[in-house]
């Protein structure tokens, strides 16, 4: 009994609420309201109809990787770049770029370019940090080298290089080079000789002189074949100039 008397103790305040409600609300607030709701109910149809349901798995995997974020950043970047471009240096650089595009899309060279950013992207996502500091040590190294070489004087031995190559000695040097490369032993044997005979001599007294002291040393055997030897390379020599005269 108690119940059904508040309920009906309760619809008169309603009743005034919605009385007082419909008499706060102009024709005008009416009017925009059914306005506001119709532009609404017409931008859920458009979404329905442009197909937005397939784009926001693109969207939600764009936020997740955060290419999104990336996105809003080059925007702002080309937006303050557009604020800052002047009608006079927007006019330049279409008037400059526009035949150097023209030249690099004739030829191919704009796909070379977008090939390589391509490429120099794949190296950086394939790239861990050891390959990274593996790559910085060479480079490092490369740059120590050169610094080296720089400091050794190469620039004197290139200037070197570049009067023989233009005198034509280089080429008679790298013809040689084999043969000389070939007998280097034999060489150094020689030179180890001369410096022992050399040595050898400075030990010994000096020659009595005299015709007699000259005989009793051609009578050593030892004296006979040196001298023999000698003459074999003197005569062997000779021959060469000889023949190189000729």
């Amino acid at each position: 009994m108690s119940d059904n008397t508040s309920t009906a103790g309760s619809l008169p305040e309603v009743e005034r609420v919605l009385e007082a409600a419909k008499d706060s609300v102009t024709d005008d607030m009416v009017s925009r309201l059914a306005e506001n709701g119709a532009q609404a109910l017409d931008l859920l149809d458009k979404l329905n109809r442009s197909g937005v349901d397939k784009a926001l798995p693109a969207l939600a995997q764009m936020v997740h990787n955060g290419d999104l974020d990336r996105l809003c950043s080059l925007a702002r970047v080309y937006g303050a770049a557009e604020d800052a471009a002047s009608d006079d240096m927007v006019g330049r650089f279409t008037e400059r770029a526009l035949p150097v595009l023209a030249r690099l899309l004739d030829n191919g060279d704009l796909q070379r370019v977008v090939d390589i950013a391509r490429t120099v992207a794949a190296a950086e996502d394939a790239m861990n940090d050891d390959m990274v500091g593996r790559v910085a040590q060479m480079a490092a190294e490369a740059l120590s080298v050169i610094d080296r070489l720089n400091r050794s004087g190469v620039e004197r031995l290139i200037d070197i290089l570049d009067r023989l190559n233009h005198s034509g000695s280089l080429d008679i040097l790298a013809d040689k080079l084999p043969s000389m490369i070939k007998h280097i032993d034999m060489i150094d044997q020689l030179a180890g000789c001369l410096t022992l005979g050399a040595h050898d001599a400075k030990q010994l007294p000096p020659p009595p002189g005299g015709v007699m002291a000259m005989v009793r040393l051609m009578g050593d055997a030892e004296n006979q074949a040196a001298l023999q030897f000698l003459m074999s390379i003197g005569k062997r020599m000779r021959v060469s100039c000889d023949t190189g005269k000729n």
